[in-house]
């Protein structure tokens, strides 16, 4: 399970899961991967307004793939 607050967002996302998170993608919506990050922690105030992917990959190479919305 993974809890992703707030979204929509405007400058910190934080997330939550059941399992230990090993790496966050971020994505635009053509797959381009912007970040990539290991922290629960995201500081997202540098990014436009709009749709974008969070790709979790957990310990177990397993990926897991979120909607997140950035507002101004």
């Amino acid at each position: 399970h993974i809890k992703i607050y707030p979204n929509p967002a405007d400058t910190y996302i934080h997330i939550e899961a059941t399992f230990e998170i090993i790496r966050v993608d971020l994505l635009d919506l053509n797959g381009q991967r912007l970040n990539s990050i290991n922290s629960e922690e995201i500081d997202i105030s540098l990014l436009s307004p709009g749709l974008y992917l969070l790709q979790i990959t957990d310990n177990r190479g397993r990926c897991h793939q979120n909607k997140l919305v950035i507002v101004e």
